[in-house]
């Protein structure tokens, strides 16, 4: 029984390394029909980072201490996230607001890596962050909701990337939170299967860009579409 929860344990990690890398592969399938823009380079900068954290995690925590990973790893996701977000929205008080979240975020986690203790895992700027996603979560619908579009709201590349942030909250939160109370047994059997909130987040991801490609081939044809054909003899 024990092979098998290692096995499980192993197979997962290997799918959430790799799935890092599916909206760059959706990228590359779709480059003739995608221009970059602000959010899909931050994406794909995202996915290419945290594929490399992942796979050589020993390496880079051995290197600068176990601090400073925790500290690297929630500050680019939470960034990355709140600049996608950000350029999916377009009220001026919501973008004023996520910056802000960040600056304060920011130093929040300066001051918890300096002077804060770490156990088992960094569970309080885990769960800071959590919160403060779920206000961009809920800013990103309000700002949706209240624009009206003849767009179905599930065609947008950023819904889906919202949508993907929120299978993650949901499905690591509570383990997150409570890393530093469980039993150490109990939490290194069962702790590698919110690996599966992190791997439909990767998923989502890569459906986004998809979305993106399919929109942006939607936009080529209408425009081609009006050129006017002349038959110059």
């Amino acid at each position: 029984m024990e092979l098998n929860s290692n096995n499980i344990e192993k197979l997962l990690s290997y799918i959430l390394d790799f799935s890092f890398l599916l909206p760059v592969l959706v990228y590359f399938f779709s480059i003739q029909k995608l221009k970059l823009n602000r959010g899909l380079t931050v994406l794909l900068a995202y996915a290419i980072f945290f594929f490399l954290y992942n796979i050589f995690f020993q390496e880079i925590k051995s290197n600068i201490g176990k601090k400073l990973y925790y500290f690297l790893y929630t500050l680019v996701e939470f960034s990355c996230f709140a600049i996608i977000i950000s350029d999916s929205i377009r009220n001026k008080k919501l973008k004023k607001l996520f910056l802000l979240l960040v600056i304060c975020f920011t130093l929040f986690l300066i001051l918890f890596y300096t002077y804060g203790d770490i156990k088992t895992l960094d569970s309080i700027p885990i769960g800071v962050e959590s919160i403060f996603l779920m206000v961009f979560v809920v800013s990103y619908f309000y700002s949706e909701l209240k624009n009206v579009s003849s767009q179905n709201i599930y065609d947008s590349y950023s819904f889906w990337i919202v949508i993907g942030i929120l299978i993650y909250i949901g499905f690591t939160f509570f383990f997150n939170i409570l890393a530093n109370s469980l039993d150490k047994g109990f939490l290194e059997k069962y702790f590698s299967y919110s690996y599966l909130g992190d791997i439909l987040r990767n998923i989502c991801f890569g459906i986004s860009v998809g979305f993106m490609a399919i929109r942006a081939s939607k936009e080529n044809k209408k425009a081609n579409s009006k050129i006017p054909y002349l038959d110059i003899i």
